[in-house]
């Protein structure tokens, strides 16, 4: 059966292709023209690199990832963890350094609390040492101005109706007096005689003094005459009789000589009574050129400063001992800081042999009052060495224990 065309239907009229500037928007399609040339269509670009013959596998597939995918994002949390551990060590360090600079600031504060602490204790000795000088000095002046008072009032001790009563020049002698007995002049009146009379160099201290001469010996002359040199037994207070009849023939001499020997002291000796000529005679016997001089049994107590000074230095070296122990150490326990102190330390008195000072040995005699605790921490700390020794050590030896008060003191 043949088919006829339809009159009535259009004639079917396939779709010619377009070129590729034809689909394009007009607009973008006149951008173009000055590009592209009608006859020359717009052609996708072609690769420059021939096709290698042989063809490559694509990578294996993990997970939705290539290999190498897979290790990239290991190196990279590896890295990143790396990273976080640098930053924690660095900060652990920088904490470490932080906690270093505060423990200096630590013990620099401790150091100087102690230095603190050691300065007004220091202080309050030196404080002291004046009032006990200024207190030993009135003993006397006081004991003479009762007698006087009781002499010059015309009565006797007791008598409860009499009333001593110094007349206006009776008071202005005894100050006088009093005046004349604390004259550098007389000191140095007394010193030049004690010194000719003894026949001894130019200097009353101790380490030159001579002893009293053992039975045998030959007794040592005077450098001005032919007199016998006096002769002390230092091991004794001026009451002995050997000393008492020694310092009044001191006194003696003074009165006989004094102004000729030194002129100057003349006007001094004129207002000076005998009991306080007296008791300057006593007291330079005791302390001679400002040292101790008999053992420790008998001498008078060693002056404050020497006292001070002594004391320094053992707790100097107690300190250094303490503080050189490793931190934790039971002997730096902060309680035992109270125990640190100078009026803590024994006195180091001087040393006598055959009535001779030893100069390179004190005699340490420890308070009675001390604890067990306090005795065995002094004895642990001097067991141990010294990282600082000085080069003038003085040894100390244990003496007899010192019954003394106790001092103002936290311990």
């Amino acid at each position: 059966m043949s088919r006829e065309r339809d009159a009535s239907c259009p004639p079917f009229n396939p779709p010619q292709p377009q070129a590729f500037e034809d689909r394009l928007d007009p607009q973008l399609r006149n951008n173009l023209k000055p590009m592209h040339s009608a006859s020359s269509p717009i052609r996708p670009p072609q690769s420059s690199i021939a096709p290698s013959s042989t063809v490559s596998r694509p990578p294996a597939q993990h997970g939705g990832l290539t290999a190498a995918g897979a290790n990239s994002n290991a190196s990279r949390t590896k890295a990143a963890f790396v990273l976080e551990v640098e930053g924690l060590k660095g900060r652990v360090t920088q904490l470490e350094e932080e906690n270093e600079e505060l423990k200096k600031r630590v013990d620099k504060l401790e150091r100087d609390a102690k230095k603190e602490k050691l300065r007004v204790g220091e202080q309050i000795i030196a404080v002291q040492a004046m009032i006990d000088d200024l207190q030993e000095q009135s003993k006397g002046w006081e004991a003479r101005m009762d007698v006087d008072s009781a002499n010059f009032a015309g009565g006797e001790r007791g008598e409860e109706d009499v009333k001593p009563v110094l007349d206006k020049e009776t008071v202005e002698r005894l100050e006088k007096s009093f005046e004349a007995a604390n004259t550098n002049i007389l000191k140095s009146l007394l010193r030049d005689v004690f010194i000719k009379a003894m026949a001894c160099p130019a200097k009353l201290t101790a380490n030159v003094l001579p002893s009293y001469p053992k039975e045998g010996e030959e007794w040592p002359m005077r450098v001005d005459g032919g007199e016998r040199a006096l002769r002390f037994q230092w091991k004794y207070d001026h009451t002995n009789e050997v000393n008492w009849k020694n310092l009044q023939a001191i006194m003696k001499e003074i009165r006989a000589s004094g102004a000729a020997h030194l002129p100057a002291a003349a006007p001094v000796l004129a207002d000076l009574s005998d009991d306080d000529l007296q008791g300057r005679i006593i007291w330079k016997y005791a302390t001679g050129d400002s040292v101790e001089l008999g053992p420790p049994a008998t001498q008078k107590e060693l002056s404050a400063s020497v006292r001070m000074s002594r004391a320094k230095g053992k707790l100097d070296v107690r300190m250094r001992k303490r503080d050189n122990l490793p931190p934790g150490h039971h002997l730096r326990d902060k309680k035992y800081d109270t125990a640190m102190v100078y009026s803590l330390m024994s006195d180091d008195e001087d040393t006598y042999k055959d009535g001779n000072r030893i100069t390179t040995e004190y005699t340490s005699r420890a308070p009675t009052y001390r604890s067990d605790e306090l005795r065995k921490l002094y004895t642990d700390i001097d067991a141990l060495s010294d990282p600082n020794p000085s080069n003038k050590f003085v040894k100390r030896v244990a003496g007899e224990p010192k019954d003394v008060p106790p001092p103002n003191s936290t311990y």
